[in-house]
């Protein structure tokens, strides 16, 4: 029993180590998921100081909602008032705006045939789909909150929504907010040439910020692959826990006492782990953006934004980034499986002694 319980084993992590390593380096299809969201629709639009109306790709008027505080405007009703070419790919589920592989994209011009918004302000539930991807300028763009985190993308009855902070980053509008009469205040109006930006200040602190995490990450991918290996280990566990109480041959105590301490384990180390893991490639990412815009010998501005956008939001998360690696250390997963599993066997086996078997990458 010992010997083919511990070759089960050995098959699993091997397995799962590979997966591990593939999945660091390969992208995740990109699905859409639907959902439903209370929000409160009817919010108003006004354009330096006149109503305007967004509308579809068949010029239907289109609703503007406001979720969680945030004020949702759709993409292309609003996408022509910056003069910013649109372009939707459904192979892809993405949204291009200003430019595609190089190219202006088309501007739509449809107008809406009311003066006004026909919709009411009202509270409702709407379904919308999360999943869909936004570029501006052939670059990848992930709307953030105040804090930096990433927000969502909404698609609505076939029309994509972004936060107003996100429509506000990207256009270089003025935007603010009427409370009184549920409007958002766009302007439009051309602003003042903008003095030269130090692109060598930006391109030094996106490397830095790039840096800090591409070096902190060769301490997380062992600490990563360690976590992998043990997870293997008591899944295979779980998985004969599970298989002994459905034949009547475990007591309900200990089969809730694993189950219980199983999922906390999970829970506890696999999400800091995962947000950690984002974090590294993100920065690696940053990285290698800084050496393909510097090919040319030339960052244009919008280059140069992104960059900015992307160092701030590591800059931001990098705190958390150092706190989630300490969080997972082996000796701190060790601890979690001695105090948690300690008292805990399967058939005379030792769980303890089976995860302490587990070596470091």
């Amino acid at each position: 029993m010992k010997k083919s319980f511990i070759r089960v084993l050995s098959v699993i992590l091997a397995v799962t180590i590979l997966s591990a390593c593939l999945g660091l380096t390969a992208g995740a299809e990109l699905k859409l998921e639907a959902g439903d969201i209370s929000v409160n629709t009817g919010i108003k639009i006004s354009v330096d100081g006149k109503e305007f109306v967004p509308v579809d790709s068949d010029g239907v008027p289109v609703e503007v909602f406001l979720y969680e505080g945030t004020t949702y405007l759709p993409v292309r009703g609003i996408s022509n008032l910056f003069g910013l070419g649109i372009e939707w790919d459904g192979d892809t589920k993405s949204v291009y705006l200003g430019t595609r592989e190089g190219a202006d994209l088309p501007l739509l011009g449809i107008a809406a045939d009311v003066a006004t918004s026909p919709f009411t302000f009202e509270s409702k539930t709407i379904t919308v789909h999360t999943g869909v991807s936004i570029y501006f300028n052939d670059e990848y763009f992930q709307p953030t909150d105040s804090e930096g985190f990433a927000v969502e993308v909404f698609l609505y009855n076939g029309t994509t929504y972004l936060p107003v902070r996100a429509i506000s980053k990207l256009m270089n509008a003025e935007i603010d907010w009427d409370q009184a009469n549920k409007t958002v205040l766009l302007s439009v109006a051309a602003e003042e040439e903008t003095p030269a930006v130090d692109y060598k200040a930006i391109i030094k602190a996106a490397e830095d910020a790039a840096e800090i995490y591409t070096d902190m990450g060769e301490v997380l991918i062992p600490y990563y692959q360690y976590f992998l290996k043990v997870d293997a280990v008591l899944m295979e566990c779980a998985s004969m826990v599970k298989d002994m109480y459905l034949a009547e041959e475990l007591d309900e105590l200990r089969f809730y006492m694993f189950s219980t301490a199983h999922t906390g384990f999970d829970k506890q180390f696999r999400t800091q782990m995962d947000k950690a893991i984002d974090l590294y490639n993100f920065g690696k990412t940053l990285s290698k953006r800084v050496i393909d815009y510097g090919k040319d010998g030339e960052y244009t501005a919008e280059e140069l934004e992104m960059l900015e956008t992307n160092t701030g939001y590591l800059l931001d998360n990098q705190t958390y980034y150092g706190e989630f690696i300490l969080a997972c250390t082996p000796t701190e997963i060790m601890k979690y499986v001695n105090d948690t599993f300690g008292q805990i066997d399967i058939e005379g086996y030792s769980i303890v002694s089976l995860v302490s078997a587990v070596e470091m990458p």
